[in-house]
């Protein structure tokens, strides 16, 4: 698995083990609105799903940290 860390950040690929932290940060208004775009919500459903596309996506055409 490839990283990257400094200071005060470490990149690394997503994992399954994320979708806990990432829906609490999609759900925080002040990052939806402001940073994602998003107006509404996300469920875990919406979640999960997203991380499983992301995760069997084999056409090395973007990169997830």
């Amino acid at each position: 698995m490839i990283s990257y860390e400094g200071k005060t950040i470490r990149l690394r690929p997503l994992q399954k083990t994320d979708i806990e932290k990432s829906l609490k940060w999609r759900n925080d208004p002040v990052i939806r609105e402001n940073l994602i775009g998003i107006r509404f919500p996300v469920t875990r459903e919406l979640e999960t799903g997203w991380y499983e596309s992301v995760l069997e996506d084999r056409s090395n055409k973007r990169v997830i940290f």
